[in-house]
């Protein structure tokens, strides 16, 4: 793929001149060689969103498999006082990675109970 600056440069030569009929095809097949270009970037672009999406979606589904794991590992007698301490583990793992908000974790823990 030609790069742009290489592109303008390229269509500049075969229309020298400052005329407002030259300038108007140059404007013009500049344009016809952009399009397909920043379709291209366009199209580059909304691959790399989806797939940033998709990793991003599949990390919190890893997350949140990893607090449900927590929950039910909890280790005390009674089963309610077994999930409560499950649910301490898993806020202090979470709360330890560092990047989610406190709200958003409640939020997540509370699907979870």
């Amino acid at each position: 793929m030609e790069r742009v600056d290489s592109l303008i440069e390229r269509v500049m030569k075969k229309h020298p001149g400052t005329s407002p009929a030259a300038l108007l095809k140059y404007f013009e097949e500049v344009h016809q060689e952009l399009a397909p270009l920043a379709r291209a970037l366009e199209t580059m672009m909304d691959h790399a969103n989806e797939a940033k999406n998709n990793a991003v979606a599949a990390e919190r589904i890893a997350i949140l498999e990893r607090v449900n794991a927590l929950i039910r590992t909890g280790n005390l007698t009674e089963p309610s006082h077994s999930e409560r301490n499950g649910i301490v583990l898993a806020y202090n793992a979470i709360t330890a990675m560092g990047d989610v908000s406190k709200g958003d974790l409640d939020g997540h823990l509370h699907q979870l109970q």
